[in-house]
């Protein structure tokens, strides 16, 4: 999957907030000096600058610089949208799902397995994902796939942090069978059912069982903010 310049800098302000090193209310490099340091266009930098004030995560002062903005933990209220809008968003894919959206689904979750074969965890990652933006597509609500599309780039780093430990990974490629299972029979209430369960999985690990503390231990960032 090819991804855009721009996101060298959203994978590592992703990595520094997960990993505690910026703080909500910290300045930020300006644009300029972050361009010049992962030596990338000023512009794709604005680019990924102006991506994090639309998912909320900085705000930019006029006259005064980026900031994280405050509040609590990202992740924390992603998982809880997650709850609220995909049980949902599943069950009505498993009543709408055409045979094209199966074929896609299944490919994905083949290539998740192939990767959990061969340890390949960052491609597994990324399938993770698009098997979700999947779910939403099929949903045939354009306002949800928008929804979850813009939640894409905090998606991909929840993900990555649970899926950090290996049995956790194993665990996640089963669900998303079962998930698969449920929407391929057109039973909503059984998808809705383990897309709870998934997403719970996935709020006890963070809350629980120090996400945070795993992403500091797995994650490589370099310090984009102010010391």
């Amino acid at each position: 999957m090819v991804r855009k310049t721009s996101d060298l800098v959203l994978n590592n302000l992703f990595d520094l907030i997960m990993k505690n090193e910026v703080k909500p209310g910290d300045k930020l490099l300006p644009a300029e000096s972050m361009a010049k340091k992962f030596k990338i266009s000023v512009a794709s930098t604005r680019e990924a600058v102006q991506s994090l004030a639309t998912m909320g995560l900085v705000d930019i002062i006029h006259g005064r610089g980026i900031f994280l903005t405050e509040g609590r933990p990202i992740i924390e209220e992603l998982l809880e949208a997650r709850m609220a809008i995909e049980p949902f968003t599943v069950a009505m894919a498993a009543e709408r799902i055409d045979e094209e959206g199966l074929v896609r689904m299944e490919s994905v979750l083949d290539e998740m397995d192939r990767c959990l074969a061969e340890g390949i965890r960052d491609t597994f990652n990324e399938n993770d994902c698009e098997f979700h933006l999947l779910i939403s597509k099929a949903a045939g609500n354009r306002f949800l796939f928008k929804v979850l599309s813009n939640t894409r780039e905090l998606l991909r780093y929840q993900v990555f942090a649970v899926n950090a430990i290996p049995s956790l990974l194993r665990a996640s490629a089963i669900r998303h069978r079962e998930i698969f299972e449920a929407i391929r029979n057109h039973d909503p209430e059984a998808a809705r059912r383990v897309m709870e369960q998934h997403i719970t999985e996935a709020v006890r690990f963070w809350k629980r069982d120090g996400g945070l503390s795993v992403v500091a231990a797995e994650g490589q960032g370099g310090r984009l903010s102010r010391s």
